[in-house]
């Protein structure tokens, strides 16, 4: 249906980038990125972690570890490991906290470096207030949540907020609302109540 609409959509501006710019370029990492973000919509965490390999070893051969688009590939990375780590182990519904099974935990630790990484690169290259730095805190907050690193995620998931306040100029905003459900749920996984 729809799906394999998008997907072959994704698919073919890959194709179109890498005939203009070769299959090697950093230009053809942006849409290698939007696919791999559509195929993990779906669940195939294999297919995902396998495109975004891709995208970070040609920032490598490049020799670019820095800048906006390379945070995005580091975020989208970790991303990808994390749901390889949650589709392997699970989650328990009630804390919150990733169930160690195979190399679960291994990889949901990879994907805590990688958006931590991700993290500083984006404070570095744009302004912290920007709403994506806040969408990568709250990536990394709920990478480290499933960790049982729940204070700290707490205290990404303000700073989020506050940017998205200072960017929105209100509280009044659906992206405010979400971010406090999210705190939310994590002090209820947290059993704090008070």
């Amino acid at each position: 249906g729809k799906h394999d609409q998008v997907l072959q959509i994704m698919q073919e501006a890959v194709r179109v980038d890498e005939q203009m710019h070769g299959k090697e370029s950093l230009a053809v990492t942006v849409p290698l990125r939007k696919l791999a973000q559509t195929i993990g919509l779906v669940g195939d965490t294999e297919e995902q972690l396998k495109i975004m390999q891709r995208c970070y070893s040609i920032y490598r051969k490049h020799g670019v570890q820095h800048g906006k688009e390379y945070a995005f590939v580091l975020q989208n990375l970790g991303i990808a490991w994390m749901d390889k780590g949650l589709k392997e182990g699970g989650f328990d519904f009630k804390t919150g906290m990733a169930f160690e099974k195979g190399d679960s935990l291994k990889n949901l630790k990879k994907a805590k470096a990688l958006m931590e990484q991700a993290v500083t690169i984006l404070k570095q290259s744009i302004d912290e207030r920007h709403p994506d730095v806040g969408t990568a805190k709250i990536n990394l907050g709920n990478c480290i949540g499933y960790l049982g690193e729940n204070e700290r995620k707490i205290g990404l998931q303000m700073e989020a907020m506050k940017s998205h306040i200072a960017v929105t100029g209100t509280e009044n905003h659906s992206s405010v609302a979400e971010l406090y459900a999210n705190i939310g749920r994590t002090y209820s996984t947290m059993q704090r109540y008070e």
